[in-house]
């Protein structure tokens, strides 16, 4: 899970900071004994805008896809008229397991 979840936040903080005038970006992460779920805040509620499908050789534009293939499950949700979070959850690994 640690992998898939360094990708995620990354992916996730990029496109904040890449597609917003957020003068800042929060992660909070929430450990359950059975799940593992992490949040992104920033300052613009509006979601991304949508890019569409991409070509094979695009560099750009697949952030939020490689999140909602990685995670367990995933939203983009405005709260509120200032902020936007975008969370993504993953079930703990049983012990012995990545």
């Amino acid at each position: 899970m640690g992998e898939r979840a360094r990708l995620c936040v990354s992916e996730v903080v990029t496109n904040a900071h890449r597609h917003t005038d957020s003068p800042e970006i929060a992660v909070e992460v929430a450990l359950l004994a059975e799940r593992v779920t992490v949040y992104v805040y920033d300052c613009a509620p509006e979601r991304w805008p949508d890019q569409g499908t991409r070509g094979v050789m695009a560099t750009h534009g697949r952030g939020l896809a490689l999140v909602a293939a990685t995670a367990d499950d995933w939203a983009a949700v405005a709260q509120g008229d200032c902020v936007k979070v975008v969370w993504f959850g993953f079930a703990a690994a049983a012990e012995g397991t990545g």
